[in-house]
């Protein structure tokens, strides 16, 4: 809702039958409230083995209109993405009677590689932790985190479950992806009338301090300042004329 009055050449409160030729402007009008968050599925992983049927997965989190991370609970839990989906690579091998030690020697239980790295760390059997690559970071700017796969697989690529534990590699980590963006605004431009209220613009952007922009919801999309404003609002000589007010928030 807002106000609407008829108001004189002086701004002060007129009949409304001095404005009785004039369109009124309407006092009331329909709007929507939308969830205050929504939702972001970031990469998906590589999938989860080398050969033959895995699973592939992603992580997806509640982000509001600066792409900034926030509680689950502000986004529709109707309308969440999948975070996990079936994958499929190129059949596993099979084993041969004549397959040697020199071909496969984690075959060989006595086997110990001479090192290891956190990527690829082998044990007892043969089984190895493996990981996938990182996803994208969760957030545009600032500090976010970012994951990755890791899965425990014997020596053909199937899933196995008697890796070692304290040397499994890190799942999670965090990442920077820079400042984040602020609002930029220039001069403001020409009223277009006179008298009678008139309308000005300026131009308003969000932007890093180098002058890389991003989308205004990069930005805190509350904090953005007004890009157009009434001016020459003093009435015409000899006229009267409808006045609105601004509109009142949303009702429950």
């Amino acid at each position: 809702m807002r106000y609407v009055s008829c108001r004189d050449e002086n701004g002060s409160v007129a009949e409304e039958s001095a404005c009785a030729t004039l369109p009124r402007p309407v006092s009331k009008e329909e709007c929507s409230v939308t969830p205050c968050g929504q939702w972001k599925a970031l990469d998906w992983s590589s999938c989860s083995v080398t050969c033959g049927q895995g699973r592939a997965t992603r992580q997806v989190v509640c982000v509001n209109y600066s792409d900034h991370v926030i509680d689950r609970s502000e986004c529709d839990q109707d309308y969440i993405p999948e975070t996990d989906q079936d994958c499929s690579m190129s059949p596993c091998p099979q084993r041969t009677p004549d397959s040697g030690l020199a071909q496969h020697p984690f075959q060989n239980e006595d086997y110990r590689p001479r090192s290891a790295s956190p990527s690829r760390t082998h044990v007892l059997g043969g089984n190895q932790w493996r990981t996938g690559p990182w996803g994208a970071c969760s957030s545009t700017c600032a500090g976010g985190s970012q994951r990755r796969v890791v899965v425990c697989q014997d020596e053909n690529g199937y899933t196995a479950n008697d890796c070692v534990e304290r040397i499994k590699p890190d799942e999670q980590r965090a990442c920077e992806s820079g400042p984040c963006p602020q609002w930029a605004y220039g001069n403001w431009g020409e009223c277009t009338k006179l008298c009678g209220g008139g309308i000005r613009t300026r131009l308003v952007v969000c932007q890093r301090s180098n002058g890389e922009r991003f989308p205004d919801l990069s930005c805190e999309i509350l904090d953005k300042p007004p890009d157009r404003e009434q001016c020459n609002t003093h009435a015409c000589p000899h006229d009267a004329a409808w006045s609105t007010g601004p509109w009142s928030s949303v009702r429950p």
